[in-house]
């Protein structure tokens, strides 16, 4: 929906300040990449609960995915 609204020019979309926030979120966010390091309990029981989701609702992850792309694209 917000797409469609940028696309016909109702709303608009500042990217710049999108792709700074993005990129705040990417470092704040980085795991380090040593081979000892291991995610803490919680988040790999979340992790795990997404995974097991998307597995379950294959079409419905194809169609969000799908149309995400679209949005990108146009």
């Amino acid at each position: 929906l917000f797409q469609v609204a940028n696309h016909t020019g109702y709303i608009k979309v500042d990217w710049k300040m999108v792709e700074r926030d993005v990129n705040k979120a990417k470092e704040q966010l980085k795991f380090r990449s040593s081979p000892n390091t291991e995610l803490p309990p919680e988040v790999k029981t979340r992790v795990d609960e997404v995974i097991r989701f998307l597995k379950k609702n294959v079409i419905l992850t194809g169609g969000f995915v799908g149309g995400f792309l679209l949005g990108l694209a146009s």
